[in-house]
């Protein structure tokens, strides 16, 4: 940064009666009259270890927190920041400055301290580009850190703990990502339409995680990751998938934010606002239920700029998706900032096993959360960690696979993420009801696990290690045949169409319509494939037919 002389030099090439306002201000009334040596003796005076310590005890007690902010921050703080909290300096010429007096009459106590030379302006250059910042010349910044001494940190000043009232109902730590997961890598492997299923946790999330973790790229699966993935235990599972978050710099919590949409070319630091929550989070007593309304308005009054470290609210195209409005200004950070730090604490965290939530009761709005006790925030070199310290409170994987006669497969959480993956590229999904996935065996889906090395020995081998209790002997049988065989019954879906004589069916025989008739079932009676119905329709009516359709179903709007 540059030194008091520096600055003092490039304020007097733009205000030629600044260094004279300063001097006013420090009693200094005999500065000589060659610029050089007045801003030499003005530096000189301003270094003074005493005359200094005295010009602070006399200021006001904000200017005063402003400077050890400074001083905290190493003596420079992002100049939009800086005003917001301490206000603006006006820009005015020296006529106008003649007749307001604003070092004497300061409307801000950025302008108190900038007349008093204690705090300055400049650009410089950052990993974003250039940057305003307020500053402490380098040479007055050790004498006024002798002055505001580091105060040790309080315990926990973001908010207060949760009243008992607060977190009479507990939402239980979960694992169900996992099963999720499991779900969304099976729909992925087989091409399922994603949007058709109903998801506990939002698919842009969990896709997030699952590219973040190596799982998938864009939407195709990686086979062995999954299949080492699968044979993790739970909590091992878990853990990979933490590690894989907090090491992450392409997972943007903000940008998953459903209610926002973004505009432009500009990037937000992801990787350092995640470390700087965590950071908020490890400051919590450890096990302890914590008010989230209050963390969230602590941290907006101390820490608001957690992810925008230029404390710029006008660089960043955020729009709100439901009416489209631009979110500019720090008037927007609840919508942006505060609903970010939501996210973190009763979403992602939960999602990945170590954040619960707590409300007055079932039906109230979730106020209160604790990270788990069972897990540890500590920093690290690499940034901060969640450490196990006790074993986690979730049910092994050791439940078995009821197998139907009709080939239905029903499966609770509780069956090994392997099996039901495997399972799932064998069978037809049906959907969950209740915390039971259900699948059904049928010849497509024996036919595309065929297609992928899966023959039926493979899939008989799974359910009778992991079915409770034997197949049943007629599906057994079924599949063993199929595997045998391969389809020996087909059903098929036709329409029957019936003509008057068999003169006329001759003449169809000998029409354009031939090759839309199908199969015949007698002299006056064929068997039409579904596909080729409304295309025979308008051959008929071309050759002069009309067809009295008595089809009973609904038909579709091309029929």
């Amino acid at each position: 940064m540059p030194t008091l002389l520096q600055s003092l030099y490039r304020l007097y090439s733009q205000e030629k009666d600044y260094p004279a306002l300063v001097a006013d201000l420090w009693d200094l009334t005999s500065l000589p009259a060659e610029a050089d040596q007045a801003l030499e003796t003005l530096t000189q005076s301003l270094l003074d270890p005493e005359r200094l310590a005295a010009k602070v005890a006399s200021l006001p007690p904000e200017a005063q927190e402003a400077l050890r902010a400074l001083v905290k921050a190493g003596g420079r703080l992002p100049w939009a920041a800086f005003s917001r909290r301490y206000g603006e300096i006006r820009s005015m010429g020296p006529a106008r400055r003649e007749r307001e007096q604003p070092h004497r009459h300061p409307i801000s106590v950025s302008e108190h301290l900038f007349y008093h030379a204690l705090l300055f302006r400049a650009f410089f250059d950052t990993s974003g580009g250039p940057q305003e910042f307020v500053y402490l010349p380098q040479d007055l910044l050790p004498l006024l850190r002798s002055l505001f001494p580091e105060e040790p940190p309080a315990v926990s000043t973001l908010g207060r703990p949760a009243r008992l009232v607060e977190r009479r109902y507990v939402f239980p730590l979960s694992d169900a990502l996992l099963d999720e997961l499991t779900t969304l890598l099976a729909a992925l492997r087989l091409g399922r339409d994603l949007s058709q299923e109903r998801w506990q946790y939002p698919l842009s999330v969990m896709q997030a995680l699952l590219e973040t973790a190596g799982l998938i790229q864009g939407k195709e699966v990686q086979g062995e990751a999954v299949r080492s993935f699968l044979d993790r235990s739970r909590t091992e599972a878990l853990i990979f998938l933490q590690e894989a978050w907090l090491r992450s710099r392409t997972f943007n919590e903000l940008r998953l934010l459903p209610h926002l949409l973004f505009e432009g070319e500009w990037e937000n630091p992801a990787w350092e606002t995640r470390q700087r929550v965590l950071g908020f989070l490890a400051t919590l007593p450890p096990g302890e239920w914590w008010h989230l309304p209050s963390f969230i308005q602590a941290i907006k009054e101390h820490f608001p700029d957690f992810q925008r470290p230029a404390g710029e609210y006008d660089s960043w195209f955020i729009r709100r998706r439901s009416d489209g409005r631009y979110l500019r200004g720090f008037i927007s950070w609840d919508e942006v900032e505060g609903v970010l730090l939501r996210f973190f604490v009763l979403e992602l965290l939960p999602m990945l096993g170590i954040v619960e939530r707590a409300a007055p009761s079932a039906d109230e709005e979730i106020v209160a959360f604790r990270i788990h006790p069972s897990w540890q925030l500590q920093p690290g070199e690499e940034g901060y960690r969640f450490h196990l310290e006790h074993p986690l409170p979730f049910p092994a994987e050791d439940a078995k696979v009821v197998v139907t006669s009709q080939g239905g497969l029903r499966l609770s959480p509780q069956v090994p993420r392997k099996v039901r993956y495997l399972l799932a590229r064998m069978a037809e999904w049906e959907g969950r009801v209740r915390e039971e996935y259900r699948y059904r065996l049928t010849v497509a889906s024996l036919r595309r696990a065929q297609a992928q090395g899966l023959k039926a020995e493979h899939l008989i081998a799974i359910l009778r290690q992991h079915g409770a209790g034997e197949i049943p002997p007629n599906l057994l049988k079924a599949l063993e045949r199929w595997g045998r065989q391969g389809t020996e019954i087909s059903l098929e879906e036709h329409i029957l169409l019936r003509l008057e004589n068999e003169q006329l069916a001759e003449t169809l025989r000998r029409s354009a319509a031939a090759r839309f008739l199908g199969e015949p079932l007698g002299p006056k009676t064929f068997l039409v494939p579904r596909a080729s119905a409304r295309k025979l329709l308008e051959v008929l009516l071309t050759l002069g037919w009309l067809v009295e359709d008595k089809r009973r179903e609904e038909k579709s709007p091309e029929e």
